[in-house]
Order: C-alpha cells, then sequence, then structure tokens
C-alpha cells in the first residue's frame, strides 16, 4: 500500500510546522522579532489562500524556506512573491514558492548595480516612438482610463524595461529592452498553462486570468540577462526563475527573447513631434 506524504490539513498544523522551522529561519533571520514577524507573514498566505492547507508538509516548508532566503514576502499583498499550490502527477498538491514582477526588481535592486528601473506595456492607443541603431530613441506617451481594457493582450502593442547600469555607486548609463507583442506571446505560448493546439491559456491560468502582470513579468525576466548583477542575485534569480518554469513556466531552463514581428501595427502609432506621411 502506497504510503501518502503527510498534509497540512489545518491552521493550527501550519503554526506547528512554522514553529519548527524557527531554527532554520534564525540562521538566515538573527533577529528574533524579524523571524516572528516572518511567520505570521506566512500564516497570512494561508488565510488569503486556504487552499495552501491541502499541500504536503515537506513541500510547505521548502516554500516558507525559498521566501526566507530570498527576503520576499510570501502573501502576494506587495506583488513580491506567492506561496502556490500545484498538483504533482500522484495527484497530492505541493506548495511552491513563486517570485511575483515586484520581487523580481527588489532582488535587482539590493545589487546596487541598477537604478531607476522603469517597466510598462504599450498599448495600441497610446502615442509611441521606438527606433534602435547608435542613437536609439524609446518615447512613450500613454492613453489612460476608457482607451484600452488593461490586460487584454489584443490591446497590446508592446512592452519595455528601462533601467540605468550603477557603477561605483554612479548611474553611468541608461538602458532598456523592448519586447513586441509577438515576444510576450511567445513567452505565454510555450508556457505549460497553455494549450499547443489551440495557442490558448487554459482558464485556470495566471496567463489566462492575468496577462497584463505576466506580460510584466516576463520583460523583467528578459532584462535581467542583460543586467550586470552580482553573482550572488544571479544565483537567486537562476533559482527562482528555475522553479517557476519547473511548475508553470518554459520547457527549458530560461525564456529566450527571439525576434518578433518586424513590423509594427499601424494603428495608434504616432512619431511624438513628428508628423506622419
Amino acid at each position: 500500500m502506497e504510503t501518502r506524504p503527510a498534509v497540512i490539513g489545518s491552521e493550527k498544523t501550519l503554526v506547528e510546522v512554522l514553529q519548527r522551522l524557527k531554527p532554520a529561519l534564525a540562521q538566515l533571520k538573527p533577529d528574533e522579532q524579524s523571524v516572528e514577524r516572518f511567520l505570521q507573514t506566512v500564516r497570512r498566505v494561508a488565510q488569503r489562500n486556504p487552499d495552501v492547507l491541502q499541500c504536503t508538509v515537506a513541500s510547505m516548508e521548502n516554500a516558507v524556506k525559498d521566501s526566507a532566503v530570498l527576503g520576499l514576502d510570501p502573501t502576494g499583498l506587495r506583488g513580491q512573491g506567492y506561496i502556490i499550490p500545484f498538483s504533482n502527477k500522484r495527484g497530492d498538491k505541493e506548495a511552491t514558492f513563486i517570485a511575483g514582477a515586484y520581487g523580481l526588481v527588489d532582488l535587482v535592486y539590493r545589487t546596487k548595480k541598477v537604478a531607476g528601473l522603469s517597466f510598462r506595456l504599450v498599448h495600441k492607443d497610446d502615442e509611441w516612438q521606438y527606433e534602435e541603431g547608435l542613437n536609439p530613441i524609446l518615447r512613450h506617451v500613454p492613453k489612460f482610463e476608457g482607451t484600452f481594457e488593461y490586460g487584454n493582450r489584443k490591446e497590446c502593442v508592446s512592452g519595455y524595461v528601462t533601467w540605468f547600469d550603477v557603477i561605483d555607486g554612479k548611474a553611468v548609463a541608461q538602458r532598456h529592452l523592448w519586447m513586441w507583442l509577438a515576444e510576450i506571446e511567445r513567452v505565454r505560448k510555450i508556457s505549460k498553462q497553455t494549450d499547443r493546439k489551440t495557442g490558448e491559456s487554459y482558464d485556470t491560468s495566471t496567463w489566462f486570468n492575468h496577462w497584463g502582470p505576466m506580460a510584466l513579468k516576463s520583460l523583467i525576466r528578459a532584462a535581467t540577462k542583460s543586467m550586470a548583477l552580482t553573482p550572488e542575485a544571479n544565483s537567486q534569480l537562476d533559482y527562482i526563475l528555475g522553479k517557476e518554469d519547473e511548475r508553470i513556466g518554459m520547457p527549458d531552463s530560461f525564456i529566450d527573447v527571439t525576434p518578433g514581428e518586424p513590423t509594427a501595427p499601424a494603428e495608434g502609432r504616432e512619431k511624438i513631434g513628428a508628423t506622419e506621411a
């Protein structure tokens, strides 16, 4: 008879599991008050998403440790990270810590190698200008409420990330990464949350229900490859993004940004400060 792994089952058991983790967490957070605050934060995860109580004890312990090691809030309230239950092949629910877009930004900022990071989606009714070359141009004037449906990929043209490289404490160069909608969509279509035959995301998936935030996160993921970060930060990103890919992401270990559509939709495009022919 197959032995099933122990499941948390209740908030009381979750508290017991967290108490057993205190010695390990104390090595990461020497301040006892910091450990207690963190444990209170984890308990809020179960309050916000009771499904995590159906996860195995071992997986929850690993998810909590991942959150603590990275120093990211796992409640999702700040967009730093989430503890999410996934079903394995045997039907057991396993808790996994997934970093959010703002969690990745936090990890990047801690290196002090990057400053002024900004990320946006460009929608079809916005005014924008994008040119590469020796003198690149990236200009974007968003149209606000009532002109587009945020999170609807059909309203999106592209997205971008801008940041400054920091050397010896000084911002020395502004850099950017631009992705056309076709490139963002490639990330979505090859994820494990998408039906390979139809190219559409499953209606229970993160990509289906939160396309906008997932698109922004894909931009940040791609941009980190062009950032001169510390070895520690690169190791942390490799680890946590690898876990995400194992659950919902790519069939390979990283997202490879390849050229998308060579031309952009004409609708909504307007060169700022110039008259279109």
